[in-house]
């Protein structure tokens, strides 16, 4: 695909609405193997390109968190999947700063499960609603102090 805005990296434009269709496609896949929808609110296309991230959230960021999200937590969305539980959470990447609040529920019209992504964002001190729950993904290793100090304690 052409870089839509000469001088800047192909990585930094804009994530479109079909880029974001495409994302779409490629983790509803993978998610369905545990029988759940993948899906973005028509929020989180306003909020992926919201100046206040500072930094451009990329397609490959996007992905990354959604697909390890999916590898280190499948055990978990499974459980919660066989029970129907509804969970309210936040997908959060240590290394990027991105946090994607999401819902995960049963939606009895269409009989699935669906995991909707509501909003993003790149901020490195995302607070928590009570009773959120969070599901982290790092890609690399802290030393404990640093650990400490990214979360506060």
């Amino acid at each position: 695909m052409p870089n839509p805005m000469p001088g800047k990296p192909a990585e930094e434009h804009e994530i479109s609405k079909r880029d974001l269709e495409g994302l779409r496609q490629m983790l509803d896949g993978l998610w369905s193997r545990l029988g759940i929808d993948f899906e973005f609110t028509s929020h989180f296309l306003d909020r992926v390109n919201d100046p206040r991230n500072n930094k451009q959230i990329t397609v490959s960021e996007l992905q990354r968190l959604f697909s390890q999200s999916y590898e280190r937590y499948k055990e978990h969305f499974k459980k919660y999947a066989e029970h129907f539980k509804h969970i309210d959470g936040v997908m959060a990447d240590l290394r990027t700063k991105i946090n994607a609040p999401f819902d995960f529920h049963w939606t009895p019209m269409t009989h699935h499960l669906e995991l909707a992504v509501k909003s993003v964002m790149r901020t490195p001190d995302f607070h928590l609603h009570p009773g959120q729950q969070k599901f982290v993904v790092a890609h690399r290793l802290l030393p404990f102090k640093a650990w400490l100090k990214e979360h506060r304690l």
